[in-house]
């Protein structure tokens, strides 16, 4: 059996809920109490206990609601008060007058992240009025990405002729064309690996941004007031360029009140706490758990999605490094749209046994629970399971780590520059901890009594992050398995790539055609002219040309009719990049 070897009195996490001289409104005291030590239930305790001798107004947020969790935590401060002061708050409660005035009145109200992200956008003010303390249990990643495609900026010359903003849109539209085509020639050709940083901060912006704010109040379609909130967006925050399109985050900050707290399990580790200890202050914790009766199995192999697909059979060898025994309750934990993947594994594996999982549960007497990253963080459903595998290192998109650094960054008042993929510390810091932060929680679903031996299997070869996790987990019996899979054959066929060239030849032919009509100032061409120049005879293979030909002709304002191609001329054009 595990053993606690300490254990948390929580009198500081107390004193900072009641206690006002601990307050502060400028930045978050995070307190990094272990996972499964019981934070979440102390801190609901003293917020009901409080009530007896404060009336001090508090907001608790919590990850999920669902499965009746947000009635639980309402219903455990009330226990604690000795009365109701507690209510919960859903954005279905918001659209009912009753539900709203009664969240109101409450001493304490109890919502979801999600519902937190709404004040964070400034709505809902009422519910926050006159309250003190803010308990957020879980870090809240407040980024959200926004993508402008050079599409959606080429749409900009002619979707505003009709108003008298409509010159600025169009100079605007040719602004951001340049530096779309400026670092799209510097990405294919200079370096591959690096995001590049644009800011719009010369007072020639000044310009542009009120015509969009005064146009987001004049348009009544949807699609062009959502497109015009999104170039406000990039021009307030700044951009990224990335994979040949323009980045920003959503323009959303913490909403803070007096006294603002936050609940994390990560925090020992996590960067985003640390980079920014202006915004976060952290208590620093001791570990309390013993993990010496805990079996940690590191198969040490490439999981990313490229190396993935060469394997002939990942989740079915996966399977036979398994111990199956009577009785175990097994989480798998993999990416999303892995999980289909690890039950059919299963199925196919015990296909003799039948072809429903729970015909393999009755069969081995053993619960499978198939979860994915970013849907556990924070759940109790699997606190009497004894083994969890993990599947894949838990990374995404490096665009996110680099978005999360540059809104942190923003929000701090630092300074932004390009990243280079791989290697810029404070990125691979943000991006380490994250996937450290990913595999302890998946670990931390399971035992959460620490009273059964329990057992690990982790497949991936993040070694760094895998060191992060060892440090939290005090005691473990660490065992490292090299494993070698199967690939797949490669299969060349030349004829298909030699016909892939010719095709790719004459896009570019037509490409060129097009090139000259434009900047000769034609108004159109018959794509039958088109044809004969560049020697296609065959009709289809010509429509495929025109649709792989679709960007460039919405960037360039080309309109493709049925028997001809017509060149727009609602603004003074540049020729043709």
């Amino acid at each position: 059996m595990n053993k606690v070897s300490n254990s948390y009195d929580f009198d500081e996490l107390r004193q900072q809920i009641v206690n006002k001289d601990n307050w502060s409104k400028e930045s978050f005291t995070v307190f990094p109490y272990e996972a499964g030590s019981g934070k979440s239930r102390e801190s609901q305790r003293f917020l009901g206990e409080m009530t007896k001798d404060f009336n001090y107004k508090a907001i608790y947020v919590q990850r999920f609601i669902k499965d009746n969790l947000l009635e639980e935590t309402v219903n455990r401060i009330n226990k604690f008060a000795g009365r109701e002061v507690a209510v919960g708050i859903t954005g279905e409660d918001n659209k009912k007058k009753n539900g709203l005035n009664k969240a109101k009145e409450a001493q304490i109200i109890v919502c979801s992240h999600s519902m937190y992200k709404q004040f964070c956008r400034r709505l809902h003010p009422e519910l926050l009025k006159e309250r003190e303390i803010l308990i957020i249990d879980e870090y809240i990643d407040l980024v959200e990405r926004v993508s402008i495609t050079i599409e959606e900026v080429s749409s900009l010359w002619c979707s505003f002729d009709l108003y008298k903003q409509g010159k600025e849109m169009i100079a605007l539209a040719e602004i951001l064309k340049g530096k779309y085509y400026h670092y799209s020639t510097l990405l294919n050709a200079v370096n591959k690996r690096e995001i590049f940083y644009l800011d719009f901060e010369d007072s020639i912006y000044t310009t542009y941004r009120r015509a969009i704010e005064s146009l987001i109040t004049a348009v009544h379609n949807q699609a062009q007031k959502r497109l015009l909130i999104k170039i406000q967006q990039l021009l307030k925050n700044g951009g990224l360029f990335y994979e040949n399109t323009l980045h920003t985050f959503e323009d959303i900050s913490f909403r803070m009140l007096e006294n603002n707290v936050i609940l994390d399990a990560n925090g020992n580790f996590d960067a985003t706490y640390k980079l920014n200890q202006d915004i976060f202050r952290i208590k620093n914790q001791p570990l309390v758990f013993d993990y010496s009766q805990t079996v940690l199995k590191h198969f040490n192999i490439n999981t990313s999605k490229g190396q993935l697909e060469k394997y002939l059979n990942f989740y079915g060898e996966m399977l036979g490094e398994i111990e199956f025994n009577k009785g175990s309750k097994i989480l798998f934990v993999t990416e999303k749209n892995s999980v289909s993947k690890v039950q059919e594994a299963l199925l196919t594996k015990f296909a003799y046994i039948g072809d429903k999982i729970e015909e393999l549960e009755a069969f081995f007497d053993i619960k499978f629970e198939i979860e994915y990253f970013g849907n556990i963080i924070g759940r109790n459903n699997f606190r009497d399971f004894d083994i969890v595998v993990i599947l894949k290192t838990p990374n995404y998109s490096y665009l996110d780590y680099t978005l999360k650094y540059f809104y942190l960054q923003t929000l701090s008042g630092k300074p932004m520059e390009n990243i280079c993929i791989f290697e810029n510390q404070d990125v691979e810091t943000i991006r380490k901890t994250a996937v450290a932060g990913e595999i302890y929680q998946a670990i931390k679903r399971i035992n959460r009594d620490m009273k059964k031996n329990a057992q690990i299997y982790l497949f991936c070869d993040s070694n760094e992050e895998v060191d992060i996790v060892m440090q939290q987990l005090e005691n473990v019996q660490y065992v490292k398995q090299e494993m070698q899979f199967e690939k797949r054959r490669k299969k060349y066929d030349n004829t298909k790539r030699e016909e892939q060239s010719e095709f790719v030849k004459k896009i570019n032919l037509v490409q060129e055609v097009l090139i000259e009509c434009v900047n000769t100032h034609k108004d159109s061409i018959r794509k039958k002219e088109i044809r004969n120049k560049v020697g296609i005879l065959d009709k289809s293979q010509f429509s495929r040309i025109v649709k792989h030909l679709e960007p460039f002709l919405t960037t360039n304002q080309i309109e493709n009719c049925k028997q001809k191609f017509n060149f727009k001329k609602c603004s003074k054009s540049k020729d043709v990049v």
